[in-house]
Formats: structure tokens, sequence, C-alpha cells
């Protein structure tokens, strides 16, 4: 009881700060509610690590001009609590249900991707280097989806591996449920699978989610309304949004847990 009351409370003074929004909050009670349901003080723990971490450096590194290249603001709602704490919601249940170790590996991995990715898009912005396109490595505008720097790239790795250490010593403290217990190979497993979901993030950034131009101004951004008027979409999908994208980064490091995983175990 006293950890449901924690989740309900750490939802509404991250409310009451503006770091999430009404939906926002509903939706981490949720998540959190079905990470305690699998992985005990452990995952609650881990999640704080990464939603605190995330906006502690959002803050620090706030910019002082909005960016057009951010499909919604600093609050995050519903859509983006999910994206970015869903799958690891997820595997927290699946390693409940049936008790298997790559389950809680993969939800460390699916949080320290998120935080690859959130760290590398924070500080990307603060780099003196114009932002280039994955693979093609042409300039592009900053803050625009599959722009990578040298900063950015750092602070992806330094994400994830921050997440999974914090885990690895979280769960040496005791935190984790009865008969959990991971070695320091599978954590290692878990921040390279986080990094390699911050890249898919960027590929798919860069070839598939929806890039937009003001009808009005001609200014490029992510934004399907600008102006006060409807974009014209000019690249990618409208289906593929930001929130999408980060599932697909979160869902990347999952696969690649159980990929390099099974191929360890087999």
């Amino acid at each position: 009881m006293i950890y449901f009351i924690a989740v309900i409370f750490f939802a509404f003074l991250a409310y009451r700060k503006d770091a999430l929004s009404g939906s926002g909050a509903i939706a981490a009670v949720t998540a959190g509610l079905f990470v305690l349901f699998g992985l005990s003080l452990f995952g609650l723990a881990v999640l704080a690590v990464f939603f605190v971490s995330s906006t502690f450096l959002g803050r620090v590194l706030k910019s002082s001009n909005e960016s057009l290249m951010e499909e919604k603001g600093g609050r995050r709602d519903a859509g983006q609590v999910g994206a970015n704490g869903g799958v690891a919601a997820a595997c927290a249940v699946l390693y409940g249900y049936t008790g298997h170790i790559l389950w809680a590996v993969s939800f460390v991995a699916a949080l320290a991707a998120a935080a690859s990715d959130t760290w590398a898009t924070e500080a990307g912005k603060k780099s003196k280097k114009q932002p280039v396109r994955i693979f093609t490595l042409r300039p592009v505008p900053a803050g625009q989806s599959g722009g990578i720097t040298a900063l950015g790239t750092g602070a992806a790795l330094a994400g994830s591996v921050f997440v999974t250490g914090a885990a690895y010593f979280l769960l040496a403290a005791g935190t984790g449920p009865d008969k959990l217990s991971v070695s320091p190979e599978l954590f290692v497993l878990a921040a390279l699978a986080g990094f390699a979901g911050q890249w898919a993030d960027s590929i798919a950034g860069a070839y598939f989610q929806g890039l937009y131009k003001c009808r009005e101004c001609s200014e490029i951004t992510e934004r399907r309304k600008h102006c006060g008027k409807n974009t014209r979409l000019i690249k990618g999908s409208r289906k593929v949004t930001n929130d999408a994208v980060n599932y697909i980064c979160t869902a990347s490091a999952v696969l690649f847990v159980w990929l390099a995983g099974l191929a360890i175990f087999t």
C-alpha cells in the first residue's frame, strides 16, 4: 500500500512541477502500478531514476527559444509517458507473470533507451556544431529528428549507462523481488541495448517520421499546425509521430536484449 501511495504522490508532484500534464500524471500512475506488480520497489526506483534524471537534464539545458522541431510542449502528456515508459511497463508485467530474467533485463534496457534518446536530444541542442543526418551526414536544422551530433551521441551513451548503472546498484541493495538476480554481464547488455535503441530512434526519425512545412511562413517543423494553419507534409508519414518513434526506440532495445540474450543462453 505504501508503494501505491508513493506512485500517486510522485505523479502528483510531477504534475505540480509542470513535468506532467493531467493525462500524463494518470498515465504515469498506471505505468507505475504495472511496474510495481512485476518488479516491486526495484522497478519503481529505476523508473524514477529515468524520469527524474531526464526531467532535470531538460530543465538545466532548456533553451530560451522554443524549438519548431518539437511536436509537443515540455509537459509530458499520456502519449509521451506511454512512448517512453509503456514498453518498460509491459516488460515488468511479463516478468511478473513468467519470471524470465530477460524480461527484467528488457525493462532496464527499455528505460535506458528512453534515457539515451532524451539525453541525446537535450544535450544535442547545446552543440556548437550543426547536426547532420544519420548516414548521409548532410546538415539538418537543430532539433530535427534523425539529426546527430558528437555531443548528443556522447550524452546518449551516458544516459544509457547511467540508468543501467543505477539499476545495478539498486538491485544490489536488495530492492528487487525475490529470486531476481541479474549478472553484471546482463546489465552491460542492457546498456548496449539502450544505446542501440537510440540509434533505431534516429533512423526512424530521419526516414519515417513526418516533417512538415508551414504554408504561411515556410518554416520547416514537426508540428502539424503552424501559424494557425495546417502544415504541408514534405517527408515521412503523418502516422509516424515523435511518440511512435519513441516506441520504436524502446521496443528496439527489448528486441536487442532478446536476440543477444537468447544467443548467450542457447
